[in-house]
């Protein structure tokens, strides 16, 4: 029988705009191709994600038992998300793991990664 593993968090509503590593290289690669457009881009989803929903998606992949202790007990939440209409606008570019269903099967790849 396994046992249960606890994990303490802080700020678990705390929401962060989290991208994947293959956009990020797609929007650096689009970026040094281009010609016509120069400057600062801001690459990123444009959406924020909760710690406690990352946590979620999480346990749901591992087969450990886990339960989650929100440490500060706090109910409210920074947000800090990117603004990425620049890059849209001039380059075309968007993150194609945009959607929640995309994130969650991409951190289920992560996490079956790691594991093996």
């Amino acid at each position: 029988m396994k046992s249960n593993v606890d994990i303490s968090l802080k700020n678990i509503y705390d929401k962060r705009d989290y991208i994947f590593l293959k956009d990020v290289l797609s929007a650096i690669q689009l970026s040094l191709f281009n010609k016509k457009s120069f400057g600062i881009f801001n690459v990123c989803s444009g959406k924020a994600v909760s710690v406690k929903k990352i946590f979620d998606i999480i346990k749901k992949v591992i087969t450990t038992r886990t339960n989650l202790i929100d440490s500060r007990n706090i109910k409210s939440a920074n947000l800090s998300k990117g603004n990425n209409q620049k890059i849209l606008k001039e380059l075309k570019w968007q993150p194609k793991y945009l959607s929640i269903t995309s994130f969650k099967t991409n951190l289920k790849k992560i996490i079956i990664y790691k594991n093996n």
